[in-house]
């Protein structure tokens, strides 16, 4: 009898355990959705708000999803496009896989692997950099690179300035060349290793070696290694990741490895930390605009390929650009409100996981503000592009009388409150916020938020 008892007892143990903790969805041939976003808990209009903000931009596709379904999606998901930056975070998962293999040690200098470069070649001091300096983009070598953009190239410091491993610098040289100590470690190219050991077990749909091929450069011996992924299938790949690499019950790539290269390793400034490939949210640093619990980490590409990984909350956002199209760019500033947009139509309820929400407006504290500051930011100012629902596409702040004032239309809206960190407050009720950056005294640009959504608007004028 005791026996029984105390079976039965582990039976009902197990039952509460499954009850309480349903099995994870995963996507299998295709992905799912819920009946509606409100369904999940989340806001219909502000999604629908955030996808044209989207598309007003220049996004050719996007997708969020949340607890392994679709919440919102537009443009082609289906459609291959070239990821750009993106790729480095994929290749650096594809680096977990020959480390748990025991293929590669971070360790080994690249004078132990046999990398080198074209005229004039590495000196001894650039081959005693390890991989993992590589990985963490702390190489010390400053070389050019195919694929690097003129920016990248005006950035580039000089050879040999700092020792490996010593200072963070974003190296497309690095990049390419740890391409290239994969492809020899792993006895395959980069695609063929992708198509067997990532898109097949996620059961990417779109994923094609057909059109994938290295790019060759008089620049370097290393190529660059452009990617072609749709929309849908990068988001299986940010699944996987959000929830430590694993796939339907299959460790795709080591928990261990997921951690460790998720985390910050290096200061990266505004945008927060650098891991090996990933940027990682580092307090409350990570994308402009937009807050992202501690944990988080994005990969990048040129003009706003962007997968964010939100693992807190089992939270996937994917933005895709066709870089194919001239023009068509998103900056780092208007990617950060997209992002706002859509983490403010998120579930709220009390112990869903989410944050709570920002603190009531009648909480907030008038400030006395420096006079520079009042006078510096009177002037006018114009939408950059992004639409914010009930505001104008231009305003004008008038300095008079130790106080500031808003004018929409030719007529005043109010006097603003300063509530410290360039931030001055409208309207409590309507939790109405302007923050200004001021440059050499004068006006330069702001962001204005209207009920936790934000668009930026450009200084054009100084008011008299």
């Amino acid at each position: 009898m005791r026996i029984r008892s105390r079976l039965l007892l582990i039976l009902s143990a197990a039952t509460l355990s499954c009850a309480s903790n349903p099995p994870l969805t995963y996507p299998h041939e295709g992905w799912l959705g819920y009946e509606s976003p409100q369904a999940a808990g989340w806001s219909p209009t502000q999604l629908q708000e955030a996808e044209s903000l989207a598309r007003s931009l220049g996004s050719r596709a996007g997708m969020v999803v949340h607890e392994g379904r679709v919440v919102a999606r537009w443009g082609e998901t289906d459609r291959p496009l070239l990821c750009d930056g993106v790729a480095n975070s994929l290749l650096s998962a594809m680096f977990g896989i020959l480390e748990e293999r025991g293929r590669i040690d971070l360790d080994d200098r690249l004078s132990d692997l046999g990398i080198d470069d074209l005229r004039p070649q590495l000196s001894e001091r650039e081959k005693s950099a390890r991989v993992v300096d590589l990985l963490r983009s702390r190489s010390g070598i400053y070389r050019p690179a195919v694929g690097e953009s003129q920016e990248m190239r005006d950035a580039r410091p000089p050879r040999e300035s700092r020792r490996p491993g010593r200072r963070w610098h974003y190296n497309e040289w690095d990049f390419n060349a740890l391409r290239t100590i994969f492809d020899q470690a792993a006895g395959t190219s980069f695609y063929r290793f992708f198509a067997h050991e990532i898109a097949r077990p996620l059961q990417m749909q779109d994923y094609s070696r057909k059109g994938q091929h290295y790019a060759i450069g008089p620049e370097s011996m290393h190529p660059a290694f452009p990617l072609l992924l749709s929309t849908r299938d990068l988001a299986r790949f940010g699944l996987m990741m959000a929830r430590g690499g694993r796939w339907q019950g299959r460790q795709v790539i080591d928990d261990d490895w997921v951690e460790v290269s998720t985390r910050a390793h290096s200061d990266a400034g505004h945008s927060g930390g650098y891991g090996y490939l990933w940027w990682v949210a580092d307090q409350q640093r990570h994308f402009p605009y937009a807050s992202l619990p501690d944990g988080s980490f994005s990969a990048r590409g040129a003009g706003g390929n962007s997968l964010v990984v939100i693992p807190a909350w089992d939270l996937v956002v994917v933005n895709r650009v066709d870089l194919s199209q001239p023009g068509k760019r998103i900056s780092a500033p208007d990617f950060g409100i997209l992002l706002s947009w859509i983490l403010a139509a998120r579930p709220s309820q009390v112990g869903s996981g989410w944050p709570r929400a920002p603190a009531r407006p009648d909480a907030v504290k008038a400030e006395p503000a420096h006079p520079h500051l009042l006078q510096g930011v009177a002037g006018r100012y114009q939408r950059r592009g992004a639409v914010l629902p009930g505001f104008p596409p231009g305003f004008e702040v008038r300095s008079g009388d130790g106080e500031l004032r808003l004018v929409l239309d030719g007529a005043s809206a109010g006097p603003l409150q300063y509530v410290g960190g360039g931030r001055f407050l409208l309207e409590r009720a309507k939790r109405v916020f302007l923050e200004f950056e001021v440059k050499s005294g004068r006006v330069a640009d702001a962001i204005v938020e209207v009920q936790g959504r934000r668009a930026s608007y450009r200084g054009i004028q100084e008011s008299r």
